[in-house]
């Protein structure tokens, strides 16, 4: 994006007085670096101001005659420094100036966004996002100045949303984020930052819907995404949704975390629809399933029951044997022990 830059705020001069007349200085500053800072304040030398005046600054008495002059000089050059800097991407450089001169003019809003840029470039995500909250809260109300500064305003709803977001201040962030996504209904990054603060904050549909625009935007996307979004179509009861995303994943990451939880969401989704596919996930799951997990004793079931029903009787018993082995006060127990019986006995009377 074309970044426009501001010209400095005229307030940052006003009041300045040129060519006071010369005199010694406090008892407690050394003269010659109190002659120095006048030489360069004298001779409008900024560079100059910024080496030899801050130091003076700090043993000048307030009250001296020159320590007001000196002081709007040295915000001056502060705001000097800042513009080139952030124009060079010298991030360092316009942190160290940039925030001198908005702590010594706060009106000068522009410089807040100055900041943001560079926080953001330097990763300081605190940082940033304070900024771009100072310069659209600066703008606020001026319609004309929005108006005129409409790409850094909407730089600065995106990169201060993403800022809030990557330190979980959510709330902040969201507003922001929702801001950027409607003008940009692609943004990849906005969406997947807002869907995840809208899911932190208990939206669960407008966390799906932000992230289901990230998976169709993200030229590869997450496989975690992926699965988180397929977890909630399946807690919705979208089977179609959940099959898709969830059969993605596991095609991306076939092993690993959350490949066990994939294989068992989709055996239960498919169970009505796809019994072989059922049988298929069932059998991943239970691959890839940590020991001590409960769910293992539900799958055996069902995969026992799907093998009754079809004549199978070896892998009926078997999956039965190994409920009744692991858990044997699992609440199908006493039904699979009489299944059991009656395998060994008649053999198996389902549909096969």
């Amino acid at each position: 994006m074309q970044i426009r830059l501001l010209p400095l705020s005229a307030t940052l001069v006003t009041g300045l007085v040129a060519g006071l007349a010369p005199e010694a200085a406090a008892q407690d500053v050394d003269p010659q670096k109190a002659s120095a800072c006048m030489q360069a304040v004298d001779g409008q030398n900024y560079e100059q101001v910024l080496a030899a005046c801050p130091e003076v600054l700090e043993t000048l008495p307030e009250d001296h005659p020159y320590y007001a002059h000196w002081s709007q000089t040295v915000n001056y050059a502060y705001s000097l420094q800042c513009e080139p800097a952030f124009q060079g991407q010298q991030w360092d450089s316009v942190i160290a100036y940039c925030q001198m001169a908005v702590q010594a003019n706060p009106a000068a809003f522009n410089l807040n966004y100055y900041l943001g840029v560079a926080y953001t470039a330097t990763q300081d995500w605190a940082n940033s996002a304070v900024n771009f909250s100072a310069f659209l809260n600066g703008i606020q109300g001026n319609s004309e100045a929005a108006a005129q500064l409409s790409d850094l305003v909407d730089a600065s709803q995106r990169l201060g949303g993403i800022a809030y977001a990557r330190v979980n201040a959510v709330q902040d962030a969201i507003p922001l984020l929702q801001a950027a996504s409607a003008k940009d209904g692609t943004d990849v990054e906005v969406h997947f930052r807002l869907g995840r603060a809208l899911l932190a904050s208990g939206d669960a549909a407008g966390g799906e819907a932000a992230l289901d625009v990230y998976l169709e935007n993200a030229p590869q996307p997450l496989p975690q995404i992926r699965f988180l979004v397929g977890q909630l179509a399946y807690n919705a009861g979208n089977v179609a949704k959940a099959d898709r995303l969830l059969s993605a994943f596991l095609e991306a990451q076939a092993s690993g975390q959350g490949s066990a939880d994939a294989h068992y969401m989709l055996a239960q989704a498919l169970q009505g629809s796809d019994e072989d596919r059922a049988v298929t996930h069932y059998q991943g799951f239970l691959a890839a399933a940590a020991a001590g997990d409960a769910r293992v004793h539900d799958a055996n079931f069902a995969l026992g029951t799907i093998f009754f029903n079809r004549d199978d009787c070896d892998n009926a018993e078997t999956h039965y044997q190994a409920l009744i082995d692991a858990a044997p006060d699992h609440a199908n127990a006493a039904q699979v022990t009489e299944l059991l019986a009656q395998i060994a006995e008649f053999g198996c009377s389902g549909d096969g």
